[in-house]
């Protein structure tokens, strides 16, 4: 029985090993492209003994070519309390290792132990101090009737030499995943001061048995010990890392399977693959149940919320992501916000922090386009999965059609628990080709299936999804946009430029893109005049089609009626002095400007498209017209600036519709709802079915 079970555990190995020569390729392609620098690799022994023919026995000749390895090709082996002072300082530089050895097995001592002191290599060994001297047999030793450990005596000896320390591996190695306070102070605490008072010395670092914790368990090794190490879901030993990550850092671990080659694969992270399906397994079979917040013991923690949105640029999404940073509290949520450089949200974000005892974290994206660029979107892709994977966060919720397709497919590659995904208007349009629209409609329907919620924020742009298949209406919702009541600050605008109070004002802000149809307000203008009317238009926002923005009103003689004010970060103040406010975009979703404007108590002239019918009511809070069609958007505008009441009676119905239906409060409290899995408030049915236009949230 034990030949043929030795016989069926080198099989095993060998498919290891050949599984693993399978992965070496990818991983060598993406260390190629993106190669590591400056960190400390945390090796994971158990055994070093010949003759085992198990899985964590490395044989004595493979491990003397690991050690002469390290010493050819200059690796720095430092102790593990120096890797700990040096991410402490954030000095991590260049390729240091770090050697560690679980369970205390006796073979330590008779066939590394003499390697590493002829190198003058430093280790360290994870004990399990329950069953140091007892005779107990671990349960993956039973087969060989002997776990051969090393006694206190001994332990203690190797101790004096200076080049052994020691960590807990726990009381009595056991999971910690769900463990009770009291069974983790044993395993956590008690194996702490059981070590201490049989070696006579500091005991500063931990082990995850099976590399399994959670986030009690986590918050006990936090407080008892400086460092703990898994191996599935680690963090990598790098030069900057967040305070709590010191407590599930990564370990590379070193198996029969890997030989020498595989051992040199390991250090350069070649072996990626294996680290992916590792983890992946593990998250499907040990994934730990979620602490419940009852009664005694720690307060619970907050809600780990990855916020992602394609540019930083000043935009709809950019305002609702900045919108739900303001209203999501800080001691309820984490929140970390991923995007490209260079944007306004980045300044309202280091402006909000200034404010926090809790600052938003930003992770800057370079790599990041709104253009399909694959090389670039490949670097987003894996950029995204790193930060997922190592932010343990409970909900990913990302914005905009680029981050809505990279996002979720990182996040679920990385094993986020709840991914959610916000529609501001698709990005597959007539005027791209047929080939191209039928791929990213496959890529947004598979981001989407990995989605545990998504939202529209118009019930047209739910309809659109529906109806081309890219959504799963039993996940789809509605939650239409949202902003906090108008500023109060009235006339900065007329004094800036200089307008008169007789002066009617009609007012855009837009960015200044072929979506948004930029030209049309200014030949809307040039009709008026040339009907004579008096008046100042005035366009605020930049774009690509500025400079011909400006051609086009020289050519039209408009100079001193046109103005263009450019980005304003007091846009809505400015838009308290506009008499009516204008938008001919070719499509929209749901467009932040007109919600604006209609918080601001002014009526809308805009075109019929997308979501904004469910925004202007037609002959109720302003006029809605069809594509091209200026001649009869001017005559709704000759009759509003013919009749200051029926301009202010449309400004106070658009008023009241948008404190009703277009509120923050509405908004942000739809999104809690969506974080923590809840169905769409109202549905009687599927989510996003008709009705939903009624109000936020409602799907």
């Amino acid at each position: 029985m034990l030949l043929k079970g030795g016989m069926m555990m080198r099989g095993m190995i060998g498919l290891k090993k050949a599984a693993k020569y399978l992965l070496l390729p990818l991983g060598w392609v993406i260390r190629t492209v993106w190669p590591r620098r400056d960190e400390v690799i945390i090796l994971m022994y158990h055994r070093v003994c010949a003759g085992v023919g198990k899985e964590l026995a490395v044989t004595p000749a493979d491990f003397a070519w690991h050690l002469d390895y390290l010493r050819r090709h200059h690796y720095a082996v430092i102790p593990l309390d120096r890797a700990w002072e040096m991410l402490r300082a954030g000095t991590v530089r260049g390729k240091s290792v770090v050697l560690t050895f679980d369970d205390g097995y006796a073979d330590y001592d008779q066939n590394a132990r003499p390697l590493l002191e002829a190198l003058g290599y430093p280790s360290t060994l994870y004990l399990v101090p329950g069953w140091i001297g007892t005779g107990r047999v671990f349960p993956w030793d039973r087969d060989s009737g002997e776990s051969p450990l090393l006694g206190w005596e001994r332990l203690r000896q190797l101790a004096a030499t200076g080049l052994v320390s020691f960590g807990s591996h726990t009381l009595d190695h056991i999971d910690l995943a769900g463990l009770d306070e009291a069974a983790l102070d044993r395993e956590v605490a008690g194996s702490r001061r059981l070590l201490e008072q049989r070696l006579k010395q500091p005991v500063r670092h931990f082990a995850y048995p099976r590399g399994i914790s959670d986030g009690p368990a986590e918050r006990w090794v936090g407080a008892h010990y400086q460092t703990g190490v898994l191996i599935s879901t680690g963090r990598r030993v790098a030069r900057t890392i967040r305070p709590e990550d010191r407590v599930r850092l990564k370990r590379v671990p070193i198996q029969n399977s890997d030989g020498r080659w595989l051992f040199v694969a390991k250090l350069k992270g070649w072996l990626i693959g294996e680290e992916w399906l590792r983890q992946w397994t593990w998250r499907l079979l040990h994934r730990p149940a979620r602490p419940q917040a009852a009664g005694a013991g720690p307060a619970p923690r907050r809600c780990r919320l990855l916020m992602g949105v394609t540019l930083s640029e000043l935009g709809g999404a950019q305002k609702v992501v900045f919108e739900l940073l303001k209203s999501l509290g800080e001691d309820e949520y984490e929140t970390t916000v991923a995007t490209a450089p260079g944007g306004e949200l980045l300044q309202w974000i280091a402006q909000l922090n200034a404010a926090r005892r809790t600052p938003v974290r930003v992770v800057l994206l370079p790599s990041l386009r709104r253009e399909i660029a694959p090389w670039n979107d490949l670097r987003t892709l894996f950029r995204l999965w790193r930060l997922c994977r190592a932010g343990k966060y409970d909900v990913a919720h990302f914005h905009s059609s680029k981050m809505g397709i990279l996002g979720p497919i990182a996040a679920f590659a990385a094993g986020v628990k709840r991914s959610c995904f916000s529609v501001h208007g698709w990005g597959i349009q007539e005027t791209q080709g047929r080939v191209v629209r039928a791929g990213l409609g496959l890529l947004v329907r598979l981001a989407n299936s990995l989605c545990a919620a998504v939202a529209c924020v118009s019930e047209a742009t739910l309809q659109q999804g529906l109806r081309h298949h890219w959504l799963d209406p039993r996940k789809s919702r509605v939650i239409h946009n949202g902003l906090a009541e108008a500023p109060a600050a009235r006339g900065k605008l007329r004094r800036e430029l200089g307008i008169g109070a007789a002066t009617p004002v009609l007012g855009t802000i837009l960015r200044l893109a072929e979506q948004k149809e930029p030209l049309a307000p200014v030949r809307l203008a040039r009709l008026l005049r040339e009907r004579g009317r008096e008046f100042r238009l005035v366009i605020i926002g930049d774009g690509p089609l500025q400079e011909e923005c400006r051609r086009e009103i020289r050519r039209c003689g408009l100079e001193a009626v046109v103005l263009l004010l450019g980005t304003r970060h007091d846009a809505r103040e400015l838009l308290n002095d506009f008499d009516i406010a204008l938008l001919f975009s070719r499509w929209e979703a749901l467009p932040l400007m007109v919600i604006e404007a209609m918080l601001a108590g002014k009526p809308v002239v805009a075109s019929r498209v997308g979501g904004l019918p469910e925004l202007v009511r037609h002959g109720a809070t302003g006029y809605l017209v069809g594509d091209d069609q200026l001649e009869t958007a001017a005559a709704y505008v000759e009759e509003l600036l013919d009749d200051a009441a029926l301009r202010k009676r449309m400004g106070e119905a658009g008023r009241s519709l948008a404190g009703r239906q277009f509120s923050d409060p509405q908004m942000v409290a739809a999104y809690r709802e969506m974080y923590r899995g809840e169905p769409p408030c109202g549905a009687a049915g599927s989510p996003g079915l008709p009705g939903a236009a009624a109000g936020p949230g409602k799907g």
